[in-house]
């Protein structure tokens, strides 16, 4: 297992990138790779969700000093530990399918970016270049008569067969051995090395034996399920003005991308969606010297510690590239051999590619597709988000009815012959859901059930007692997988889910005795009292009775037909074609009324009738800020109209539930609804729903608020705006002169060193 000690880093010579490391005291972190959950844990429906329902997105830091706060996932692991992972998004496309992106949340092991040798030569890691009368060489400043290589032995400008990689193609021949300069010839012009990440050792490691095909750190399933990230980069990253000195230092865009394991970018590290500050951490020095032009400020949210709990720089995959204008080089400012990272105290800056002390702290993208469950093993607190484990699904498992038997099914009871394929499969489970399942499509499902399916080779569940086992195959689906369930920080394994269908009724009654469509009975109160039904089921024109009970103090007030399309007569009415639903309603005793019912009575109360609402007056009402004339609405019902009041429950709009005398006020009789003007001078310009809610129905329609007529702008406020925009200008142009000023002070000194 690859993992270099950590080493003191060298400082920053005459090559490197001139700046100032700020010294900070860094907070403990809240992530890491010890942790453990409760020893009774065990994984149920409260704690697991489908796909990854139960994991959160990070928060937004409120500023540089908050340490990054987000959810994590295991997955993997290093050197027998368990690898902790960051989610940084929960679901994105960023990178050619539906995935989760992760980020290591520790240093994992120490490595270059990118190193190159010489044919059998044992040093390694160099180039050079002429500057006035220095020759650069890695990333030492050698005097004139020479260099050396990292043996210790001489060796003479233009001997040297480079064997490295251009920017420039058209300039990529390699120097001959034997073509030495004569002291008065004029030096060859040399091509600069470029470095980026699609051709790093960095990246050739970590997709290689390094990391990805390292014995030990995936298992196959986890391997399958990370999915290749793609993004071809170029794009400009978004760098705001406290960030001025970053964009100086590299061309500004995004780095590509088109591997499994990679490092993140520049552009993911200063985005705040995925919990990290998007300052820089790089100030301007007032006073610049020879070899410092900005100094360092701490961002804590980007620390990391390796896996000692030493906080240590970690790789970007962004690169310096050579440039048109070569002064740039020589000015100290840009030099091609770097890449970013970010420090040990969160600042970003580039640093040599040749360096061995830079962390490494993978990144992956996991194929939502593949993934089954979310599981919560330890809880959110104060100092960190939840930790999961990811239930995977792997092609070695499968589960299926087994061949010749058939489920059967005893109240809500269900019995299921199965067989497992597959060497790790440690338990066969049930899977209910409130919709179809879809591989990598939460689409709101919610499971309703989660829990092992008890028997070897024949197991029976008990499906909860909230659920219509007639509505099997509409209001839920049944499931059943095989899972593979390993140790707290590992991830689990799952088959495919097979779905369960509901056998067909047995239609064996006296009341069905040619075989009809046997139709449901559902008879619930609303409160104050029991009902009930004759019979829970039957067949077109069975007569039903229907009961009710009402508590002490109150009595029996109506029948409401929910569904099925009945008449209720004398609490009497006979089935259609269709299932059958009805609530029953009862109201308070006069306080003058000492007769306590308490009997089971069966009322006769009129032919329950449909009852609709119509808008009579304001219906698509239309609506001007400032306008005095307030929206309003007026309803009739269909019976009883006079009494409509009293069957008025609410008032919301697009969802949201109204405050009576405060948002609206309510008239009698054929009622009418008047929105407040406090209320209506609260919405912006628009379409909403107006909604009106009753015991026994609803109406709404559509109300449209319009803007107020604009005004026409003065000319001093034009004359404002361009005033602010000159000085902005003005701004901006003094900011360039100073910056120049700044590194032409660096020049000069820098020009000083022998």
């Amino acid at each position: 297992m690859k993992r270099l000690m950590r080493t003191w880093l060298p400082k920053i010579g005459a090559t490197a990138l001139s700046m100032t490391l700020g010294v900070s005291v860094l907070p403990v972190l809240s992530g890491g790779n010890k942790v453990r959950a409760a020893e009774e844990w065990s994984k149920n429906k409260d704690n697991t969700g489908l796909g990854t329902s139960m994991i959160s997105n990070p928060e937004k830091p409120a500023d540089k000093d908050e340490s990054w706060r987000g959810d994590y996932v295991f997955f993997g692991t290093y050197e027998g530990e368990p690898i902790l992972f960051r989610v940084l998004d929960n679901e994105t496309e960023t990178y050619g399918g539906k995935t989760m992106l992760l980020d290591s949340d520790r240093i994992l092991y120490y490595d270059v970016f990118d190193t190159y040798t010489d044919g059998d030569n044992d040093w390694v890691e160099y180039y050079f270049m002429t500057l006035d009368d220095y020759f650069y060489f890695g990333p030492s400043v050698w005097e004139a008569q020479g260099p050396q290589a990292l043996d210790g032995t001489d060796m003479q400008a233009g001997s040297v067969d480079l064997g490295l990689k251009f920017a420039d193609d058209d300039e990529d021949e390699d120097l001959e051995d034997d073509e030495d300069l004569e002291d008065d010839e004029e030096e060859p012009e040399i091509p600069y090395p470029y470095y980026p990440w699609s051709q790093s050792t960095l990246r050739d490691g970590l997709n290689g034996s390094d990391f990805l095909d390292n014995e030990g750190v995936f298992t196959s399933g986890e391997k399958n399920a990370i999915f290749t990230s793609v993004s071809k980069g170029g794009s400009d990253i978004s760098i705001s003005e406290e960030n001025e000195i970053l964009a100086t230092l590299f061309d500004g865009k995004t780095a590509a991308v088109n591997d499994k394991i990679f490092v993140l970018d520049i552009e993911d590290v200063l985005n705040p969606e995925y919990g990290y500050s998007s300052y820089a951490g790089l100030v301007p020095l007032e006073e610049p010297d020879e070899l410092s032009y900005y100094e360092g400020d701490a961002v804590f949210n980007r620390v990391k510690l390796d896996l000692d709990g030493y906080e240590s720089l970690w790789w970007l995959r962004n690169t310096t590239e050579p440039k048109e204008d070569t002064s740039l080089y020589y000015e100290g400012l840009i030099d091609p051999e770097r890449a970013f990272v970010a420090a040990d105290n969160g600042q970003l800056f580039p640093y040599l590619v040749f360096e061995e002390g830079i962390g490494v702290a993978p990144a992956l993208n996991v194929d939502l597709t593949k993934v089954l469950f979310s599981t919560v093993i330890i809880e959110a607190s104060d100092d960190m988000g939840a930790t999961h484990k990811l239930t995977i699904i792997d092609d070695d498992l499968s589960i299926a009815l087994t061949e010749g038997k058939e489920i059967s099914v005893d109240g809500n009871k269900i019995t299921v012959p199965y067989t497992i394929s597959g060497e790790n499969a440690t338990q066969a489970s049930v899977l209910i859901l409130d919709k179809e399942f879809e591989a990598g499509n939460i689409n709101d499902t919610n499971i309703l059930y989660y829990g092992a399916l008890e028997g070897d080779g024949e197991g029976t569940v008990e499906v909860p007692s909230d659920l219509d086992m007639s509505k099997w195959g509409e209001d839920f689906f049944v499931y059943i997988i095989a899972e593979d369930i390993n140790e707290l920080e590992e991830t689990d394994y799952a088959s495919a889910p097979v779905e369960i269908v509901a056998p067909e009724k047995e239609e064996n009654n006296n009341n069905n005795e040619d075989n009809k469509t046997v139709y449901k009975i559902t008879v619930t109160s609303t409160g104050n009292g029991t009902a009930k039904a004759s019979v829970a089921e039957g067949v077109e024109g069975t007569e039903v009775t229907l009961t009710a009970t009402p508590d002490e103090g109150y009595k029996f007030k109506s029948y409401e037909v929910v569904s099925g399309g009945v008449t209720i007569s004398d609490s009497k009415f006979k089935i259609g074609k269709a299932n059958v639903e009805i609530k029953v309603n009862f109201e308070a005793l006069p306080s003058n009324n000492n007769n306590n019912n308490t009997n089971t009575t069966s009322p006769t109360p009129k032919p329950v009738q449909a009852v609709t609402y119509t808008i009579i007056e304001g219906a698509d009402a239309k609506w001007k800020q400032g306008s005095t004339t307030l929206p309003k609405i007026k309803i009739q019902r269909s019976i009883d109209d006079e009494h409509t009041i009293n069957y008025f429950s609410g008032v919301s709009v697009n969802g949201k539930a109204l405050s009576k005398d405060t948002d609206y006020t309510v008239k009698e009789g054929c009622i009418e609804i008047i929105l407040t003007d406090s209320y209506v001078k609260k919405l912006s310009a628009g379409d909403y729903t107006f909604k009106v809610d009753f015991v026994d129905g609803s109406v709404s329609t559509k109300l449209t608020i319009q803007a107020a007529d604009k005004t026409t702008t003065s000319k001093s406020s034009v004359k404002t705006g361009e005033t602010i925009m000159y000085a902005t200008y003005g701004v901006a142009l003094l900011a360039a002169a100073s910056a120049f000023i700044t590194v032409s002070y660096a020049v000069r000194k820098r020009k000083q060193i022998k």
